[in-house]
């Protein structure tokens, strides 16, 4: 999914949102958020990913997040930004696989950004945290991707997701154009970049 629009102070963006579910599988996903942001911080997530939210307390258990790009790159006046909402506890959350994935950051005009905000820690916590308290992303970074455009989500030449990624038990053996993944491809929907 791509944002990238002028926001509005009643707005609560969720790039990817689960809620209610078992086992859900996301994989292979570019999410991108850019330009002037929404606003607000009263009733939902401003997040990348979310899994339960304040609209919907319930998230889903066991799911699998993996190979995935979530980016937030624009300004808002005021406003907390997520790459994961959720209201899992800690505990609950070791049940998930979520590993592989590239999360970028660089909120400005005053609203702040984490790396996730959970049931466990309300308070939103940096990517070191996240790891530590839930056991997870142990090879993920936290890097831009460098996208061709705002609304060409193809990796550049040279970004850090060309070869971060590992479909290992994803089941998902092409990339958008077909192309034939192997371990160590490209996060999201792209096997290689381009200039």
């Amino acid at each position: 999914s791509r944002y990238n629009g002028t926001g509005a102070t009643s707005w609560q963006m969720s790039g990817i949102n689960c809620n209610g579910g078992y086992g859900d599988k996301f994989y292979y996903n570019s999410v991108s958020f850019t330009g002037a942001l929404g606003n607000g911080t009263t009733s939902g997530p401003n997040a990348a990913f979310s899994n339960g939210n304040g609209i919907n307390a319930t998230a889903s258990p066991f799911i699998s997040l993996k190979d995935n790009i979530f980016s937030m790159n624009g300004t808002n006046a005021v406003g907390q930004f997520y790459n994961i909402y959720t209201t899992s506890t800690d505990a609950t959350i070791t049940t998930w696989a979520v590993n592989y994935n590239d999360y970028y950051t660089n909120v400005t005009g005053g609203a702040t950004a984490f790396m996730a905000r959970t049931g466990t820690a309300t308070a939103g916590e940096a990517f070191a945290a996240w790891q530590a308290s839930t056991s997870q992303d142990a090879n993920s970074i936290i890097l831009d991707p460098i996208y061709n455009s705002t609304t060409n989500l193809h990796p550049q030449l040279g970004s850090p997701v060309i070869g971060a990624a590992n479909n290992d038990g994803t089941g998902v053996t092409t990339d958008i154009l077909g192309a034939v993944r192997n371990g160590g491809v490209a996060h999201a929907s792209f096997t290689s970049g381009e200039n």
